[in-house]
């Protein structure tokens, strides 16, 4: 399934209530966003490669400025004592992964069946948390968490009057 990886960490599903709670709290502080892509393209050829649709500099932008807020919003004790090898994945060069693992030859048919000109866009309102799935070698979807916009959530100072 094509997806835009953020972060990776590994927590056991004993510490999950804590770390979805704790992404409910940021993510309902972020807004909806619009996204565009265009294109496809390819990472350098190791022994096998990843095939992605290419988002536009200004998608790009909003991507990693939200993930900077998440990374940095995170309370350091959550991923300090919860969670491992936490990575922002999509701080440098954001994509929509569409194959992975894939051998040369199997790139060069995505190439062949890629259209010129490709040119999507959509609203992106929720983030998802994937598990990976060993039986299926796959990620599957265990949450949805929606973007409401609720600024004040994200730990910004708040005064009572």
């Amino acid at each position: 399934m094509a997806h835009i990886t953020l972060f990776t960490f590994y927590a056991g599903m004993e510490e999950y209530p804590l770390i979805l709670e704790e992404f409910r709290r940021i993510l309902s502080g972020l807004a909806p966003f619009d996204l565009k892509f265009f294109g496809f393209a390819s990472f350098p050829p190791r022994p096998l490669q990843t095939f992605y649709v290419k988002p536009e500099d200004a998608s790009s932008k909003i991507i990693i400025n939200n993930c900077a807020t998440i990374n940095a919003t995170f309370r350091r004790s959550l991923k300090r004592n919860h969670l491992k090898n936490w990575k922002n994945k999509a701080f440098k060069d954001p994509h929509m992964s569409i194959g992975h693992e894939l051998t040369e030859a199997e790139i060069s048919k995505c190439n062949d069946m890629a259209s010129e000109g490709f040119c999507k866009s959509f609203l992106c309102k929720s983030f998802v948390i994937r598990r990976f799935n060993v039986d299926k070698r796959q990620y599957d979807i265990i949450d949805q968490i929606p973007l409401l916009d609720h600024q004040y959530v994200i730990g910004r100072q708040l005064t009572l009057f």
